[in-house]
């Protein structure tokens, strides 16, 4: 996907035409052909005779949270596995309850064959995996293959990652952020009605992101950010762009929600701020 991000190193990083075909499907976002693959010439584009295998990123978008529609994926999905291709998933952002589901994947309902994953699965610690399907391991032929990391073969870093999952369970993190998330959309939802200041809203579980009515130079966002991290509350705002990016803890409590929300709605409605 055109929007998506795969690293800053690399082939994926560089995209060059010769690896790597592209998809714009913000076109096809509010297409009713995204339902399906006739007459879409967005579709008829994808040079699937030439691809090897789909990189799929589940919503985070380089920053401003956006799904791409379900139906569209399964096609590419079930595509390019007609060939024999693969189909890989980033959940480095998406992945272990963040979007309230193990996996941002789980929204699409489908396996993947490679799964890459880092960052919350350390909670803090850095680790990073690559989870393989069988169907992948069996390709490999049982050699193995050459993989240089800086944390490879960390046993302290193994022993974490099981404590992260193993609390993730335990405490049902993913559930609660599916919980929590209806908590915050809801509140926004409800702020973008009263206010008249919020131009949109993505979010699944606890990743959301808050686009504001703004003009070209972002001014009117800029001033909000300040202004929340003066009374305590720190959104990341996506450079160049009016876009929040609400990211809590998997353990927020409600009532930092609504604390949250009630001073967002406080701010948004400045006349000092507009």
């Amino acid at each position: 996907m055109t929007d998506s991000y795969f690293g800053a190193y690399g082939s994926a990083s560089r995209r060059e035409d010769h690896d790597w075909y592209c998809y714009d499907w913000l076109a096809c976002a509010d297409c009713p052909e995204a339902n399906g693959v006739a007459a879409c010439a967005h579709w008829a584009a994808i040079p699937f005779e030439r691809l090897g295998g789909f990189l799929f990123e589940p919503g985070s978008s380089s920053g401003f949270v956006r799904f791409p529609p379900r139906k569209r994926i399964h096609d590419i999905v079930e595509r390019v596995r007609q060939d024999g291709g693969l189909c890989m998933v980033n959940e480095v952002t998406t992945g272990v309850g963040r979007t309230g589901a193990w996996f941002g994947h789980d929204h699409y309902d489908f396996r993947p064959d490679i799964v890459a994953l880092g960052k919350s699965v350390g909670n803090g610690y850095p680790v990073s995996v690559t989870a393989l399907a069988p169907g992948v391991i069996e390709r490999l032929g049982g050699e193995p293959f050459l993989y240089a990391q800086s944390h490879q073969n960390d046993p302290l870093g193994a022993a974490i990652l099981r404590e992260v999952i193993r609390t993730v369970r335990d405490e049902k993190l993913v559930e609660r952020s599916a919980e929590m998330g209806r908590v915050l959309m809801s509140g926004l939802e409800a702020i973008c009605e009263r206010t008249g200041t919020i131009l949109t809203i993505r979010g699944r579980g606890l990743m959301v992101a808050v686009e504001l009515q703004d003009d070209t130079e972002h001014a009117r966002a800029i001033r909000v950010q300040r202004e929340l991290v003066r009374l305590g509350y720190i959104l990341a705002r996506r450079m160049g762009t009016s876009v929040f990016r609400i990211d809590p803890p998997l353990t927020i409590e409600r009532q930092d929600l609504t604390d949250f929300l009630a001073t967002f709605e406080e701010v948004l409605s400045d006349e000092a701020l507009k």
